[in-house]
C-alpha cells in the first residue's frame, strides 16, 4: 500500500484520541501533531522558552500522563527515536525540546488536492505519512493545548473522598492517610485501584502498631524525604513518640506482681483445735 493521508490536528480533540494507551507509532505520530507550525516563545514556568518549527516543548512527566505511560518507557522511547535519527532531544532544567529531524521533508498540499476530508477547512496543511516509518512527517497548525490539558484532567480525577469511603481504617487515622494520598497526587504517583490502596493503609497500621503519632511520623518522614513509599521506623525512632491523647486512655494497665505461682495457706487456722 502507496501514498498519504491528510491529518489534520483536530483529531487530538476527539474522545477516541486519548482514550486508551498510546501505542508507539501513536506516540510518534502524536509528537509529530504537537511539533509546532511556525516558531513560537512559550512561558514555562516563568521562563521564556523558545519553540522553533519541527520542535515542541514536553517534559518526559507530561508525555507520560499524555500517552498513559510511565515516565522511564517514555525516556526509553525518545532515546530510541533519537537512535533513528527521527528526533533530538535539548534537555535544560526547564523543559525538553523535542525537534522532529524530517519535519520538512513533506510538502504541503492544497485544499483542492486534498480529497474531502472535510470541506469547511482551508488552507491546510497535511502530513505524509508512508510506508516506511522513518518517512513520518507532518506540517499542521499550532496544538490547542487547552483541549489537550482538558482531556488529561478527564482521565485523571482525584478524588479524596471517594477514596477514603472505599477503604477500611479506625476513624482517628483518617487525617494521615489523606495527608499520604495527596502527597501521592501531588508527586503524581497515585495508587491504581481499591485494592493497592487498601493495602498501603493496612501496611501504614501494621508499621505503626495502630498508633496514630507514629503512622503521621511514618508520613512526614517519607514527605520530607520526598520518598514514594514509607518504611516502618527503627526500634528507638519509634519508641521517642509519645502516645496521643487516645492511645494513652487505651493503655492497658501493667499486670500486678506475681509471686511465681505459689499457694499460700493459713496454718494458723488449721492447727486450732
Amino acid at each position: 500500500m502507496q501514498g498519504w493521508i491528510a491529518l489534520h490536528r483536530n483529531i487530538m480533540n476527539d474522545e477516541l484520541y486519548f482514550m486508551e494507551r498510546f501505542t508507539k507509532m501513536q506516540a510518534y505520530i502524536d509528537l509529530l501533531l504537537l511539533a509546532n507550525h511556525t516558531e513560537k516563545t512559550i512561558l514555562v514556568r516563568g521562563i521564556k522558552v523558545k519553540v522553533g518549527r519541527g520542535q515542541t516543548a514536553y517534559s518526559n512527566a507530561r508525555l507520560a500522563d499524555r500517552w498513559q505511560w510511565s515516565r522511564n518507557t517514555v525516556s526509553k522511547f525518545l532515546n530510541e527515536l533519537e537512535k533513528k535519527k527521527l528526533i533530538e532531544q535539548q534537555k535544560s532544567n526547564v523543559t525538553t525540546l523535542i525537534s522532529m529531524l524530517n519535519y520538512d521533508d513533506g510538502k504541503k498540499v492544497e485544499q483542492q488536492n486534498v480529497h474531502q476530508i472535510d470541506t469547511r477547512l482551508s488552507n491546510r496543511t497535511c502530513i505524509k505519512l508512508s510506508i516506511n516509518n522513518n518517512d513520518n512527517n507532518d506540517n499542521n497548525d499550532n496544538n490547542d493545548k487547552k483541549k489537550e490539558k482538558k482531556h488529561t484532567k478527564k482521565r485523571n480525577v482525584f478524588n479524596l473522598e471517594t477514596i477514603l469511603s472505599e477503604l477500611e481504617y479506625p476513624n482517628e487515622f483518617k487525617d494521615v492517610i489523606s495527608t499520604w494520598f495527596l502527597y501521592k497526587n501531588e508527586i503524581k504517583e497515585n495508587y491504581k485501584g481499591k485494592m493497592s490502596r487498601q493495602v498501603v493503609v493496612n501496611n501504614l497500621l501494621k508499621f505503626s502498631k495502630n498508633r496514630v503519632n507514629v503512622a503521621e511520623a511514618i508520613i512526614n518522614k517519607s514527605i520530607i524525604n520526598g520518598w514514594k513509599g514509607f518504611f516502618e521506623l527503627k526500634e528507638q525512632e519509634f519508641n521517642s513518640i509519645p502516645y496521643s491523647d487516645v492511645e494513652e486512655k487505651t493503655i492497658p494497665e501493667p499486670p500486678k506482681k506475681s509471686d511465681g505461682g505459689r499457694v499460700h495457706i493459713d496454718l494458723s487456722k488449721a492447727w486450732k483445735k
